[in-house]
């Protein structure tokens, strides 16, 4: 088993574990009462640790979730933490890993904010795998969390919240919700939509929360979350059952907006895992 380091954050009594395990480094947060629900999240080095946050800046997940968790009188999620490829704002080696693959690569037109970049590097399938094949249960292991896809959910932004909606279409057996903030239509633009949302699973057994602000690449968002908002009704998605939007007005493409956003997309999935 891989050694451990673990740290405290301010005003939680129980740490944050952090390991590596063969390349990938992992975090993970355990509350100190057992629990049965599990939440996983993309770009991990902004969830917990502000020394190597974006801007020094996190989503407070923890924070927010044992916050949610109280009002709905429920134990907090183990969280797990998932470090992307590169540094905090190397966005080509990020894209590695949170491309959905099969749709990058499929001939649509794609429009990188930062320029062109290699199809062939992507590993988005290979990474999806890797989280619920050898990530979750190594954590699993370590916790003793009870698992169950049923009370699990993912959480991502941006090209992150892609890589969720695309994990609905790969792994859908193995968790119940996913929580898309900012999901960044742009760089497929409607192709990317579409192939998105046909993807998905029926709505019986799965839940969306999906959120976007209008500042900043946020701004672009609105036509686009539209069209999936057209194809997902058609799909038999409801609004109010399995299916949530909210704009944030005045947010924009930051970390600092997705913490504000959190306790809103936990307490949806909290409440539709009751």
């Amino acid at each position: 088993m891989a050694s451990e380091i673990e740290y405290f954050l301010q005003g939680v009594k129980s740490p944050v574990r952090r390991f590596k395990l063969g390349e990938r480094t992992l975090e993970y947060w355990a509350p100190e009462t057992q629990t049965d629900r599990v939440l996983i999240a993309h770009d991990g080095q902004c969830i917990f640790d502000t020394r190597v946050a974006k801007k020094a800046t996190t989503w407070q997940l923890v924070q927010n979730s044992i916050k949610v968790a109280t009002e709905l009188d429920v134990a907090p999620p183990l969280i797990i933490g998932i470090w992307h490829q590169g540094e905090v704002g190397d966005s080509v080696s990020r894209g590695k890993d949170l491309s959905p693959e099969s749709y990058f690569k499929s001939g649509i037109p794609l429009f990188p904010k930062n320029g062109p970049f290699d199809l062939n590097a992507i590993r988005g399938d290979f990474y999806l795998s890797e989280i619920f094949e050898t990530y979750l249960p190594e954590v699993l292991k370590r916790t003793k969390v009870a698992y169950s896809p049923e009370k699990t959910a993912m959480i991502g932004a941006s090209r992150g919240a892609l890589s969720t909606l695309y994990a609905l279409r790969n792994h859908s057996e193995k968790f119940h919700t996913a929580l898309a903030h900012s999901t960044h239509w742009t760089i497929g633009k409607y192709p990317l939509v579409e192939l998105t949302v046909a993807g998905l699973p029926k709505p019986e057994k799965h839940k969306i929360w999906m959120a976007h602000g209008t500042e900043g690449f946020d701004s672009e968002y609105g036509e686009f979350q539209d069209h999936a908002h057209k194809i997902l009704l058609e799909k038999g998605y409801s609004f109010g059952s399995d299916l949530s939007f909210t704009k944030y007005e005045g947010h924009a493409h930051t970390e600092a907006a997705w913490a504000n956003q959190a306790a809103d997309s936990l307490r949806y999935w909290i409440n539709k895992s009751l």
